[in-house]
């Protein structure tokens, strides 16, 4: 077989993944003789270069790990507010059930509302909007948001990931980026409300060390979805 060698940084975010599948790789490629070497003790430590001479499979594995990785986490300026509105728009439009608001509300409203929600002298003052993007391409949204009454709490909103870009950390990256700034702020919890039938939004949370907080109310007058309260502490107790 033609020995290739690839070399590539694979992010924190995709250790265990890939090492079970790169564990299996070399597992089928030692019994049909392939070689394979690394550059020990390294291959624990990621990100860090590895070397392997593969078969096509494993390239693809490489391929399709490269592109999972490719997205930044950053936050929107006032100047981002066209960028907001789109991906604002986009989120109602495709998941009407994990929002309070609706698609047709806010299409409705003038970019002097957008542009004010950003405004960081104003109403974004103790708020983090936060933007995922792929090649430039926004595919999510997220809001941290300390309201005045309750400086002690970090409330998240407006959080969605596009379909295309589900799976692969982003909304885990999110809630590590807010509470990395609401601990800053020094606030004692996070706060966030869910859908309950949204059985991967529901898990993302729990995973993330949230618990169920309240009673479930109605996602929206007359809707038939409800939402549950959730919360998080941000500082460990002795």
């Amino acid at each position: 077989m033609r020995r290739r060698e690839v070399e590539f940084h694979a992010s924190a975010l995709f250790n265990m993944f890939v090492l079970m599948e790169f564990g299996a790789i070399i597992s089928r490629s030692c019994l049909e003789g392939d070689r394979v070497s690394c550059n020990p003790p390294t291959f624990l430590c990621f990100p860090s270069v590895i070397r392997f001479d593969w078969p096509a499979e494993g390239r693809l594995l490489y391929s399709k790990i490269a592109r999972m990785s490719e997205f930044r986490i950053r936050t929107l300026s006032p100047t981002d507010w066209a960028v907001y509105k789109s991906i604002r728009l986009a989120s109602l439009a495709d998941s009407p059930a994990s929002f309070g608001s609706t698609y047709e509300c806010e299409a409705q409203l003038p970019d002097s509302e957008w542009q004010s929600r950003l405004d960081t002298t104003g109403r974004a003052n103790n708020a983090l909007p936060l933007i995922a993007e792929h090649d430039g391409v926004p595919v999510g949204l997220s809001w941290g948001l300390i309201h005045e009454t309750d400086s002690g709490v970090a409330h998240i909103y407006q959080m969605w990931v596009a379909p295309e870009a589900r799976g692969k950390g982003i909304g885990k990256s999110f809630l590590d980026h807010i509470a990395v700034w609401a601990t800053a702020k020094n606030c004692d919890s996070l706060a966030l409300s869910v859908t309950t039938s949204s059985d991967e939004a529901v898990g993302l949370y729990l995973s993330s060390g949230f618990v169920a907080s309240g009673q479930v109310e109605e996602l929206r007058e007359g809707a038939a979805l409800v939402i549950q309260s959730m919360m998080r502490g941000l500082h460990n107790t002795a």
